[in-house]
């Protein structure tokens, strides 16, 4: 079955609508994220595959059902944002790992039971219309965080299952995070 989805985009000289017509995800996932890169092109990535009982790497464009590329790791419940160059920035998330093997080593910690057999993860990765490539770390494994893009300069991360009063600041600029030790701007 296919999908109508309605795509708004801006061009130099206003916005655009197009209507098309997606095909379905090449797999059953949940938790997984995207965007729409490079101003026209729906992309997923990551995500909980729960017939197969693991989380993806793979990043796929919706309109040809085809693997952009791979993320540097698995994961699921990352978080993402289309940056200035059209690229999506997948940051963060969650792996699941066997048993018997501590995650980020905060498994004793009641808020992380749930995720007892698993790590939160720092990494990211930069993915564009024909591949991914790896990004900068996070300055701390993050999970269950919002990320918005406050300007075509900063990202704005807050919050987290870890880190509940923190807020951080990207500058795409600087390539750098700047910390802050509460949730105040």
């Amino acid at each position: 079955m296919q999908t109508l989805v309605i795509l708004n985009f801006e061009l130099n000289n206003g916005f655009s609508t197009e209507l098309r017509y997606l095909d379905d995800y090449p797999l059953k996932v949940v938790d997984a994220t995207g965007g729409l890169i490079a101003g026209q092109i729906p992309i997923v990535c990551g995500g909980y595959a729960q017939e197969r009982k693991t989380e993806r790497d793979q990043c796929y464009n919706l309109l040809n059902q085809r693997r952009i590329g791979r993320l540097s790791e698995r994961k699921q419940d990352a978080r993402s944002v289309v940056m200035p160059d059209g690229t999506l920035w997948v940051t963060g998330g969650y792996r699941r790992v066997k048993s018997g093997k501590s995650g980020s080593g905060q498994a004793d910690n009641p808020i992380f039971r749930c995720f007892s057999h698993g790590q939160i993860l720092k990494s990211t990765d930069f993915v564009g219309p024909t591949e991914a490539k790896p990004g900068p770390e996070l300055p701390k494994e993050m999970l269950k965080y919002c990320m918005v893009k406050l300007s075509s300069s900063q990202i704005l991360f807050i919050a987290g299952i870890n880190y509940m009063e923190r807020t951080w600041i990207y500058s795409v600029e600087k390539k750098r995070f700047n910390i802050r030790n509460d949730t105040g701007l």
